[in-house]
């Protein structure tokens, strides 16, 4: 995440794989489900397996659809990687101290227990769907790695509406990004990966893109503008986290 802090777009859904929209920065909107979303591409088209072009980018094919360049790699999600989610859920947690924290304040120790076998159980589903993929098939997120494969976090994507709340059925996407593996914080990866797989998105035909936060998540917002996003819509007091309330932000880049 940009400056050490883990980022937070409204990215975490892998919760809620599948679920209906709710307000926007939701951390159940965009956390997992690596595909299946509607593909509003301009002209009908799908992913070519080489979405990332440019910028020193490239794509592979195999397995898993990989998009990188000398900083990042992204890759499809991996069975491998259920133990590394359950290791950020619950042990490394600083990142949910930014990542929509007030959907962790308050929760009973069974409240949470209960969210972490739902949410294995989605990821077991979304490994499973996850082998299936061709990499002609459009993504909705990736799993971000080091050059050298250490899984390190994720980004991903969500649709939201016109008053910039998710909605499944909006027309406008969102991006987001979380790195909770401290260790590659502050190296640009958050940087690099939001770079690919907006590039990536643009090759399905998306020319306007949104991120979301709340504006006590500086770095965030920084990381926003660094990209080239610019502050659309601010929902004052929207969010109310450690006590103290937050304004909800969204952000839009119309893409080149």
């Amino acid at each position: 995440a940009a400056g050490g802090v883990p980022c937070h777009s409204g990215v975490q859904a892998a919760k809620r794989a599948a679920g209906a929209g709710s307000c926007a920065g939701d951390r159940k909107a965009a956390r997992g489900n690596g595909t299946g979303w509607r593909c509003w591409a301009a002209d009908g088209g799908t992913a070519d397996g080489a979405g990332a072009r440019g910028r020193g980018a490239s794509a592979e094919r195999g397995i898993t659809l990989i998009l990188k360049d000398d900083v990042v790699l992204l890759r499809d999600f991996k069975r491998e990687d259920i133990a590394k989610r359950i290791e950020w859920e619950t042990v490394k947690t600083e990142w949910q101290l930014w990542d929509a924290p007030w959907e962790y304040e308050g929760l009973t120790e069974e409240q949470k227990k209960e969210e972490l076998q739902k949410y294995i159980k989605a990821m077991e589903e979304w490994a499973a769907l996850s082998e299936t993929l061709t990499d002609e098939m459009p993504r909705k997120s990736f799993q971000i790695c080091t050059p050298e494969g250490e899984y390190v976090g994720w980004c991903g994507s969500y649709f939201i509406n016109e008053d910039c709340c998710i909605d499944e059925n909006g027309d406008r996407l969102a991006v987001g990004i979380d790195l909770p593996e401290e260790s590659a914080r502050g190296k640009g990866l958050a940087t690099h990966a939001l770079r690919l797989f907006m590039a990536y998105l643009h090759t399905l035909g998306f020319d306007e893109l949104y991120t979301q936060t709340w504006s006590g998540n500086e770095r965030m917002i920084r990381l926003a503008e660094k990209l080239g996003f610019t502050e659309c819509c601010r929902k004052q007091k929207l969010r109310m986290v450690r006590g103290q309330r937050y304004d909800g932000l969204t952000f839009q880049i119309k893409m080149m």
